[in-house]
């Protein structure tokens, strides 16, 4: 439980950024307090774009400043970004979760993993964040990625009346 409010609280948190700059799609993870920044991470899936009910593959690498060790957890998750000023997980919330059973990875070298999940039902509007977990409340490196709905998808209440 603990686990899933981090990763709410560093997507919601970043993805407070979007009203300032709505056109950016990736982000720098907020920095948890008491912690050092986290690293920015690939992650990139298949198919591209995201089908929701249908199976995807994610590649998520990168290269730490922290080890990863048979704890540390890898995390992806999808917000519903709707309604920008309320942005809501969307379930299941994380939509995958498995740990580095077995490995150990020093400091300073690079990762590779892979995650296969079945995507949730999808908005126009939503952001994709992957985590890597060394302990609760610990994130030293996480990629998060903002899809947004075209243009003329969007819908202009004063345009109605």
């Amino acid at each position: 439980m603990n686990r899933n409010f981090i990763f709410v609280f560093i997507l919601l948190v970043t993805l407070s950024v979007v009203n300032a700059a709505p056109w950016l799609r990736f982000f720098d993870c907020p920095v948890p307090h008491g912690h050092s920044k986290p690293v920015l991470i690939s992650m990139a899936y298949t198919p591209d774009p995201l089908v929701s009910g249908q199976s995807s593959k994610f590649d998520v690498s990168g290269t730490l400043k922290e080890d990863i060790g048979s704890d540390t957890t890898l995390e992806i998750g999808f917000i519903d970004l709707t309604d920008l000023q309320n942005p809501v997980p969307i379930a299941p919330f994380p939509a995958y979760s498995d740990t580095f059973s077995g490995v150990v990875i020093k400091a300073g070298n690079p990762f590779k993993t892979t995650a296969q999940l079945t995507v949730p039902k999808l908005p126009a509007s939503y952001a994709i964040g992957a985590l890597i977990e060394n302990s609760p409340g610990y994130v030293p490196g996480c990629a998060i990625k903002m899809i947004e709905a075209p243009l003329s998808s969007l819908s202009y209440p004063i345009a109605e009346k």
